[in-house]
Parts: C-alpha cells; sequence; structure tokens
C-alpha cells in the first residue's frame, strides 16, 4: 500500500489545487533550439573530434601517473554531460614523484577559471 496522508485524505497520484493571493508572474517557454545549449549544431565529425584522447608522448616526463579512479571519474562526467566538450576546463594534480619517477596524484584541484569553447583563463 502506497503512503497516504489520510488527515488531509491524500494518496498516492492525488492532485493538490493551491490557492494563494498575490501577483505570479509565470515565464514563458524557452526557445527549442536543436543545437542544444551552446548554439552550435555539432554534426558526428565534430563529436569525434571533440573526444578525450590520451597519447603517449615520445619522451615523456614520467612513464605512469597513480590517482584517484573516483576524482577523474567524476571531472570527465563533469565535461561530458555538463560542458558536452563545450567549454575549455583544467584541474591540477597534485602529489609525489618517487625515486623511480613515479607519479602519484593525491588530489585534484579546481581553481577558479573562466573558460569557452577555445580558450581558458585561470582567475
Amino acid at each position: 500500500m502506497p503512503p497516504s496522508s489520510p488527515s488531509l485524505n491524500l494518496a498516492h497520484d492525488s492532485i493538490v489545487f493551491l490557492a494563494y493571493d498575490g501577483k505570479r508572474n509565470v515565464l514563458g517557454l524557452r526557445n527549442f533550439n536543436t543545437a542544444g545549449s551552446f548554439r552550435r549544431k555539432l554534426i558526428m565529425d565534430d563529436l569525434i573530434s571533440k573526444q578525450v584522447r590520451v597519447t603517449r608522448q615520445e619522451n615523456p616526463h614520467c612513464e605512469l601517473v597513480s590517482f584517484d579512479r573516483d576524482s577523474a571519474h567524476a571531472f570527465q562526467h563533469y565535461v561530458n554531460e555538463t560542458l558536452a566538450f563545450g567549454m575549455k576546463r583544467c584541474r591540477f594534480m597534485y602529489g609525489t614523484i618517487s625515486e623511480t619517477r613515479k607519479v602519484e596524484v593525491d588530489f585534484i584541484y579546481k581553481a577558479p577559471q573562466q573558460g569557452i569553447e577555445g580558450n581558458l583563463a585561470i582567475l
């Protein structure tokens, strides 16, 4: 049995009407734009070009980086879902480098920043 409120005669799927005094402004519907929130329609070539690609450097500063998977996943999810690769974003990784040049990232810091599609400014 779904939860209900017998004293108010309310149950699951009840319709409630709210009446109140005062002026109420109702905003109109936003214009629907198939180009999305960044006002630019993406084609498949655009989406492919905006994918995150990690390639090996010829002369890397370090060969391997270990970091907190959840932190990295949260950042990638934010970029993928919120920004849709429409704005540049960066994070600073802090950690240690061992004698064998193994890098361990302890945390990822998001500095105040302003990004647009082709540029990023750290504030």
